[in-house]
């Protein structure tokens, strides 16, 4: 299909003020130009609104909303986004200048594609580990299923199709977007880009980090999943957080040998991160 296909970059923001900018710049001084940024600010208490009408672009469509949290957030955005084409952007993380480009390369005819690439975890500017897949060598479906490799802010779909098939489940906190993957998984259509477009910041405060710290019971309402079978996909384990701990630990040692072979294309990434991430400074504005 045509590369000039429309796109629009949805982002969800809760009080994200250190990050936003430098989450928003990664997107507008993206190769692709023809996208929207919809910025949805759901109800944040910090100068996020005040971060974002600073940059006066003409590419961002900002909406305010009292704090209805991130699922039905996610679903006003979809239902407001100006093109069917969705491309998620969580408010701290940074896109690498080609990513919309490269993306929209791989929409085809069909509406049910759900287009990821892999991603780079990083910690107060420091790579902590890579979220990579071998789909030679892994089923994707399957590895999708059981550890959630997805990074949300790497995705590109048809908000037609999410929202055909319930959109966001707003009865949840936590892993919503995976909770979605899991639904869709046998319909949906999913297109792995095998290149690091994403670095995603870890926090100390993210959503994600405040999930991993509760049981699982905290996320047994999964569309029809119980209990049971979570922690059957999940390899059997007491919780949540010690899932997350072991995959850390594994992706990290992972890491660590991958950059001690690939240690050219390791500084090669701490570089681009260090141009990307201009949390703290002052970056321009906008038009």
């Amino acid at each position: 299909m045509s590369d000039n296909i429309p796109v629009t970059v949805l982002m969800t923001a809760y009080n994200c003020s250190g990050y936003i900018q430098t989450s928003i710049n990664s997107i507008l001084k993206q190769s692709y130009g023809n996208f929207e940024l919809l910025i949805i600010d759901d109800g944040s208490e910090d100068n996020s609104e005040a971060i974002i009408r600073s940059l006066n672009s003409e590419k961002i469509r900002y909406v305010r909303l009292k704090h209805i949290g991130r699922s039905a957030a996610l679903n006003y955005g979809l239902k407001e986004a100006k093109f069917d084409w969705v491309a998620l952007m969580d408010a701290d993380d940074i896109a690498v200048p080609a990513r919309l480009e490269k993306e929209v390369r791989l929409i085809n005819k069909s509406s049910k594609d759900i287009i990821f690439s892999d991603s780079v975890f990083f910690k107060n500017k420091k790579i902590q580990f890579l979220n990579m897949i071998n789909t030679e060598k892994e089923d994707l479906k399957r590895k999708i299923e059981l550890r959630g490799h997805i990074c949300n802010s790497s995705v590109l779909y048809n908000r037609n199709f999410i929202m055909e098939n319930g959109g966001y489940n707003e009865n949840l906190d936590y892993f919503v977007d995976y909770e979605l993957w899991v639904r869709l998984l046998n319909i949906g259509n999913f297109v792995h880009l095998n290149e690091l477009l994403i670095f995603m910041r870890i926090r100390d405060n993210s959503l994600s980090k405040k999930a991993a710290e509760g049981p699982i019971t905290k996320i047994s309402v999964f569309s029809g999943m119980n209990k049971p079978m979570v922690e059957k996909r999940l390899g059997i384990i007491g919780s949540i957080r010690e899932y997350l701990f072991r995959k850390k630990v594994k992706l990290k040692v992972k890491y660590f040998w991958w950059k001690f072979w690939n240690f050219k294309a390791h500084r090669e990434l701490t570089r681009k991160l260090e141009e990307l991430d201009q949390s703290g400074t002052v970056l321009h504005k906008w038009r």
